[in-house]
């Protein structure tokens, strides 16, 4: 009977154990001759790569109208391919480009400007603040004007001082002293601004203050605004201030020049394809009154002390 029992008892943990070895062997599928693992490679499938449609130079600015995606097999790409022409509009490539050449992402550069300036231009920066930056709309290669407003103060050349003669003394014929208490006629020093006066144009915080339309359709070449990355500035260089960079003439650009540094400017957006350029007649505190019916203060003489 002991022996038996033993028989029992071990055939029964056997049991157990093939048990558990179908269990795993079901869960696990199983290997069959028919199921061999495959080593053949997985089947190739379609990714979307950017091409230019166009001869481009290289460092030339890249634009929607250059691109498109085309689709091709992964057979057939690198890895190093742009997917989408959002990621390289605006980026210059360091490469001549063909028709149909595929765009690389390690061959992506930051844009200059030099190689889009027309003969003849040069490129300077403007600092500007959120409202020269018509709340933010302004972008690249759109146009504007300058409004510049300055204080102009003149100064008056003051007459001589009086002169004594003596009653006795005989002058020329064409001579004439006015009497005593008579002002000469004609006036040798006319009022500043006046023909035939002598005055200095100043600037001042006390002037009249002057505006007028100085440039016209000035083409933007880039909007930098605050906080952009510097490029070649190092890491975390960032600008401080908004910026807008400008292609203009010599003689436009010196003029730039003096409005960052004296008196103040406005700029004004065009449409785009408003090229005309506008005459202007100019403001001062005179042609304000003269031409715009400003209401001038009158002195007021207060009625005496007591009266009703």
């Amino acid at each position: 009977m002991r022996r038996s029992g033993r028989l029992f008892i071990v055939l029964g943990v056997v049991l157990a154990l093939a048990a558990l070895l179908l269990a795993i062997f079901a869960l696990s599928g199983g290997d069959s001759p028919d199921d061999e693992v495959s080593t053949d490679d997985p089947q190739p499938t379609d990714v979307i790569v950017v091409q230019v449609n166009r001869d481009i130079p290289a460092h030339t600015v890249l634009k929607e109208a250059d691109l498109e995606e085309v689709t091709v097999s992964t057979d057939d790409v690198t890895g190093d391919e742009a997917n989408t022409v959002g990621e390289v509009i605006g980026f210059a490539y360091a490469d001549d480009l063909s028709d149909g050449k595929r765009i690389l992402s390690s061959r992506l550069e930051i844009s200059g400007i030099a190689e889009e300036l027309e003969p003849g231009k040069r490129a300077i920066s403007m600092p500007v603040d959120k409202t020269n930056l018509v709340a933010g709309l302004i972008r690249q290669d759109d146009s504007f004007d300058i409004i510049y407003e300055i204080n102009v103060d003149l100064t008056r050349v003051s007459p001589t001082t009086p002169l004594e003669l003596r009653d006795s003394l005989e002058l020329r014929t064409d001579v004439v002293i006015p009497p005593f208490g008579e002002d000469p006629d004609p006036a040798p020093y006319p009022y500043p601004g006046e023909p035939g006066s002598r005055f200095i144009v100043t600037d001042t915080d006390f002037g009249n203050p002057v505006s007028k339309v100085v440039l016209q359709d000035i083409r933007i070449l880039r909007v930098i605004a605050a906080g952009a990355t510097v490029p070649g500035g190092g890491e975390g260089a960032t600008n401080e201030s908004d910026f807008l960079v400008l292609e203009v003439d010599p003689t436009q650009a010196e003029l730039i020049h003096m409005m960052l540094n004296v008196g103040t400017f406005q700029v004004m957006l065009r449409g785009p394809d408003d090229t005309e350029i506008a005459t202007t007649p100019g403001l001062n505190l005179e042609t304000l009154v003269t031409g715009y019916d400003l209401p001038i203060p009158k002195t007021i003489r207060l009625p005496a002390a007591g009266a009703q």
